[in-house]
């Protein structure tokens, strides 16, 4: 019996790590928080060799296409984490969603302000309304050309949210 390779999405949620994870290493280079940036980007490559390397699961003959192997969550989790514990790094919290996306087939999400709700700064809209905009380029089903280029652009949102003090709690948006 032969070992069924990964899913075309497994694949795809590798390269998301791993662009993610040389984007934290990138960012690393003289930034405050540069053992938290090293910390995610070892996490995000820990979650991709999951993906390329664990087989999906197969139940009664069919194979499971939305789930992902224990490694990665695990991973993404603690990825997650240190974006929690080190806001300055630009990550957000939910970071894990980008790579996973093509198995889960979900929108993604995006920060949502922090502090009194009526009281709106125009810059953090902008930036949330063009994260909104990347974030509708970005499907699960996107060119990984087109995918580095949007998580580029999506990364350096968060990071400019992350500068404004505003990243909060997710929000779907």
């Amino acid at each position: 019996m032969t070992t069924p390779a990964p899913l075309p999405t497994a694949r795809a949620a590798a390269h998301r790590a791993y662009v993610l994870a040389n984007m934290a290493r990138d960012r690393s280079t003289n930034h405050p928080a540069c053992n938290a940036l090293l910390a995610i980007a070892d996490y995000l490559d820990v979650a991709a060799l999951a993906f390329q390397t664990e087989p999906p699961s197969v139940f009664n003959g069919i194979t499971i296409t939305n789930e992902i192997p224990a490694d990665a969550w695990l991973a993404l989790h603690d990825a997650e984490n240190t974006a929690r514990e080190h806001p300055c790094t630009g990550f957000p919290t939910t970071l894990g969603q980008y790579v996973t996306q093509p198995v889960f087939r979900n929108e993604l999400t995006r920060p949502a302000p922090t502090g009194p709700a009526h009281v709106t700064d125009q810059r953090v809209t902008a930036l949330v309304a063009a994260l909104d905009s990347v974030h509708g380029l970005i499907t699960p089903d996107s060119d990984q050309t087109l995918v580095d280029v949007m998580l580029g652009a999506a990364f350096a949102l968060h990071a400019e949210l992350a500068d404004t003090g505003r990243p909060g709690a997710t929000a779907h948006h």
